[in-house]
């Protein structure tokens, strides 16, 4: 299903705020090394940065344990991450991260306040109602089986150019199967390309029965798989794909 929906001068505001943190968006990658609560360290053993290359930068974990927190780095050395506090939440190697190269309250005030706090003297444009913004989307649902051979199948295929955020939720429908799930795309070549893993949903995910999957993307790929694999030979099994594509 396609709908060009209405939506607020607000709506304007989130998509703007979303471009601007990916933007800023200089490295990423998953946590090799679990991390306890309060401790302030993040490891990540596939890097070789610069010492203190990411100093006063954000780190936020965007899927996995710990998911949503963000942190000041202090300090970095090769495969390391020292934050400014102790994370509240443990981290351990399902942790995908992201290093941003500014603070969250300037581009606050860069996305909303032309650079400046929201003031009196500085405020935030409200919606207009003779003014409205379209978004054009697609939310569709597949459902299938994962084949029962061991391999990996494609559940989902679609393009997705000109896209500016990817969500879908992967649900094991199965009653007594465990399976398989992961992400790939294609960067800019629709038809030619290669399938890529990406750095936002890296490696595979196993799915108990009932459990759910979920893969969020903001950065713009032309084509996007889910995959699915059985975890039991000759043991095919059910689940469901909901996604929403923004263009």
């Amino acid at each position: 299903m396609t709908q060009e929906v209405p939506v607020p001068r607000l709506g304007v505001y989130e998509t703007l705020l979303t471009e601007a943190i990916r933007s800023l968006a200089v490295d990423s990658g998953r946590v090799t090394t679990p991390a306890s609560v309060g401790t302030n360290i993040l490891q990540d053993t596939t890097k070789n940065w610069a010492t203190d290359v990411h100093k006063n930068r954000l780190v936020k974990i965007i899927r996995g344990a710990g998911v949503g927190q963000t942190a000041v780095i202090d300090s970095n050395i090769g495969k390391s991450l020292v934050i400014k506090q102790g994370w509240a939440e443990a981290l351990d190697m399902t942790s995908v991260y992201v290093i941003l190269d500014k603070d969250l309250a300037q581009i606050l005030r860069d996305v909303f306040g032309g650079g400046s706090d929201i003031s009196a003297a500085n405020p935030l444009q409200v919606y207009d109602p003779a003014v409205e913004e379209k978004v054009k989307y697609t939310e569709a649902s597949v459902s299938g089986n994962s084949g029962g051979d061991g391999a990996w199948h494609d559940a989902l295929d679609v393009d997705t150019r000109g896209m500016k955020s990817f969500s879908a939720v992967v649900t094991n429908t199965d009653g007594a199967n465990s399976l398989n799930w992961r992400l790939r795309a294609r960067p800019s070549n629709y038809s030619a390309g290669a399938d890529e893993e990406i750095p936002e949903c890296p490696g595979s995910e196993t799915l108990a029965p009932a459990e759910k999957g979920l893969a969020e993307l903001i950065k713009s790929y032309s084509r996007i798989k889910i995959q699915v694999q059985d975890t039991v030979a000759m043991s095919a099994a059910t689940y469901t794909i909901d996604y929403l594509i923004n263009r």
